[in-house]
């Protein structure tokens, strides 16, 4: 997808097609293949994410076995936004983190906006490898 819109100038409506996710050229379906196409593309945006914050250190195949994960917070993020920005971008970034350290799509799910603040950040201050600064955040 992202080689067929940025090399080869596709609208999100032609990748739709070209992949076979619109079913005809009709507006219904044109739609629904669009917002397909649009939602992997944000999913990519997420994975390029979690790869910056592992250093690039991860390959875009290790996302292969997450895709039901990332589509979750996908939708959840969408679903969310309209009514708290705020929390959901919060959700969707502390989740993006459990994607990067490995947890899996039960453990993800338990994660809420208050995840960082009651278990997280107590978990890490109690860990010996962690220490407060004066400011009271943690430092490695």
């Amino acid at each position: 997808m992202e080689e067929l819109n940025t090399r080869y100038n596709r609208t999100h409506e032609q990748i739709a097609l070209d992949l076979r996710w619109a079913a005809s050229r009709s507006p219904k379906e044109l739609k629904l293949g669009k917002e397909h196409v649009c939602q992997w593309v944000r999913i990519l945006s997420l994975i390029r994410q979690i790869q910056d914050l592992s250093g690039q250190k991860l390959r875009l195949t290790e996302f292969d076995e997450k895709k039901q994960v990332l589509i979750e917070i996908d939708e959840e993020y969408q679903q969310a936004r309209e009514v708290d920005p705020e929390k959901a971008a919060k959700v969707r970034d502390t989740r993006m983190i459990g994607v990067l350290v490995g947890l899996g799509y039960r453990e993800l799910r338990q994660i809420d906006d208050r995840f960082l603040e009651n278990y997280l950040m107590p978990s890490l201050a109690e860990d010996k490898l962690w220490k407060r600064d004066k400011r009271s955040r943690i430092v490695r």
